[in-house]
């Protein structure tokens, strides 16, 4: 095993290579890594190439963490040539992006989601979840891996084919409210509040499950019986009728989704089943958070400091981009955040065959080959041993984005200049980029005993810290408690209903755990580096909003 301190980083080519520390903040496992990056790179440079945008992007795994760059398109990687309008290529993107501006093109795609790829992917996914694994034999069970390995990737493309639909109508609004108003797009976020139930954690699968208990009284004595959290999910599973069906789907997908994270060795939400029955009691007794009419009053305040010329276009923008905001979340819950998941419950098995037969010391571990491996290991080759399995997962979980540099290469390049474009162009393109801009990780401060962030939902809070990092164990959460973690992922809409407030080493304000901080109502504060370094589990600590300030009292 090489020791952390021999690792070396060296940029996987030219340009600026940036650190992911939102999505994996330990390095991926083999299988994600050389499948999911390369479909991942792929598809965003289709999405943007389909809206006429000047970008390009890389995505690379350097010792399993997540590298990125981007560059202007028609230009070389690292390079500070000017953009080349007289480049047919970039004639041809040019003329693309004034097509796809005029005729709205992401609200096309907006209703494509809705009303043929999102119910294709419940369709897919909800069939592969259904597939009872222990029944199967040996040969049918790689089969299935298989086959969940392909939709896998499938619903990774599918997430990535909607990065721009689901984002570039906010980037309007937030632009074009900045300029109008001089109100900052960190501030300016809250008029899309409430506009995304799935945020808070609260799924359409969960909320019918509800409404089915809510109508049934032994269904209710279930739930609030003293029977530990399996048998009360069985029990509810087992039921006649319209219970029975709901606790079933709701099993087979919020279930089946990963839940602390996007890697195949993240938990599955039915992994922790304290979890599923806090958020079932919690959606029962306090129904689905909604701050929909406290955006209204932000939209009414905003509007009376937009002159009156834009309103109109206000008025229309805020309606797409609240209509828009929700594929954010949707894109991943419904495809590789699910799918992924299914991944996991195939893998476990396998592992716990291997690990049976004296092959591996933990069906976790099967999960630290890549795909050509696991075939191997599958049809009885020895290597790799449970042993040098074992070291990898030993290593990789040692590891944090602390052991990576931020960067590699030289500092970027500057955007293009967009003077002399066509207005249709320069205004999707620079749209877009001001967006990534919002989006984009805050720098991270130095190493320290301050732990100081950004504020990403104002509000001050008091209460006991849970750090979730590693191997995540969310059934140590109680209502109140105050989650520190490091990674941003869809996966924890799963126990958002509990917290009192976040704190994220990393992120920002579009960071997912900062849009659903948003969406219940609570306290949040990211890029407070060393938050989960610093702050014990069990600790009692005291959130600033206003000062991004978090102290530990005791």
């Amino acid at each position: 095993m090489t020791p952390r301190t021999e690792l070396n980083f060296e940029p996987p080519g030219p340009g600026t290579w940036i650190l992911d520390t939102q999505h994996f903040t330990t390095p991926l496992t083999r299988f994600m890594a050389e499948s999911k990056l390369p479909i991942i790179s792929a598809t965003m440079n289709e999405t943007m190439a389909r809206y006429g945008l000047l970008v390009v992007r890389a995505n690379r795994a350097i010792h399993g963490f997540g590298y990125g760059r981007t560059h202007t398109f028609g230009t070389e990687p690292g390079s500070h040539d000017a953009l080349r309008v007289d480049d047919p290529a970039v004639e041809e993107r040019l003329t693309t992006a004034v097509e796809q501006f005029n005729r709205k093109y992401w609200q096309i795609e907006r209703r494509e989601w809705f009303e043929t790829v999102k119910p294709d992917s419940i369709r897919i996914n909800l069939a592969l979840a259904s597939v009872d694994v222990i029944s199967l034999d040996r040969s049918a069970l790689f089969g299935h891996l298989s086959a969940t390995r392909d939709n896998s990737n499938e619903m990774t493309r599918r997430h990535h084919t909607f990065n721009i639909a689901a984002m570039l109508p906010t980037a309007f609004l937030l632009t074009d409210v900045a300029e109008w108003t001089r109100i900052p797009p960190e501030d300016a976020i809250s008029l899309l509040d409430g506009a995304s139930p799935i945020s808070a954690g609260v799924t359409p699968e969960l909320e019918v499950l509800v409404e089915a208990i809510k109508e049934n009284a032994d269904a209710r004595s279930i739930v609030m019986s003293d029977f530990e959290a399996p048998e009360i999910i069985d029990r509810l599973r087992a039921s006649p009728g319209r219970v029975g069906d709901a606790a079933q789907r709701f099993w087979f997908m919020d279930g089946h989704r990963l839940a602390t994270g996007f890697d195949v060795t993240d938990k599955l939400a039915y992994e922790l089943p304290e979890m599923l029955l806090e958020n079932i009691r919690n959606t029962l007794e306090s129904g689905t958070p909604d701050q929909s009419a406290q955006a209204a009053i932000v939209a009414t305040f905003v509007r009376n400091q937009v002159p009156a010329e834009h309103r109109e276009t206000f008025d229309e923008e805020l309606a797409d981009a609240r209509a828009s905001i929700r594929i954010k979340d949707e894109r991943g819950l419904y495809n590789d955040v699910w799918a992924s998941g299914i991944d996991r419950k195939a893998l476990l098995e396998m592992g716990r065959r291997l690990v049976d037969e004296g092959r591996l010391l933990d069906r976790e571990h099967f999960m630290e080959a890549d795909w050509a491996e696991m075939q191997a290991i599958w049809n009885g080759d020895s290597a790799p041993s449970g042993e040098e399995l074992a070291e990898r997962r030993a290593m990789r979980m040692s590891l944090t984005f602390r052991d990576a540099p931020p960067f590699l290469g030289p500092p970027p390049s500057p955007p293009p200049v967009m003077e002399g474009l066509p207005p249709e162009a320069v205004r999707i393109n620079t749209a877009q980029a001001s967006l990534g801009q919002i989006m984009a990780q805050r720098p991270l401060p130095q190493d320290g005993e301050d732990l100081v962030g950004t504020t990403a939902s104002k509000g001050d809070y008091e209460g006991t810290a849970r750090v979730v990092v590693g191997d995540y164990s969310f059934d140590r959460i109680q209502t109140g408690d105050v989650l520190v973690t490091s990674t941003h992922s869809e996966a924890f809409n799963a126990v958002v209903q509990r917290l009192g407030a976040i704190i994220a080493d990393t992120g920002g304000p579009l960071s997912h755990l900062s849009i659903v901080s948003r969406e219940i109502g609570i306290p949040c504060i990211v890029t407070c580096k060393n938050a989960t370094v610093l702050i014990k589990d069990g600790d009692r600590v005291r959130l600033d909003g206003e000062t991004g300030r978090v102290t530990i009292l005791e």
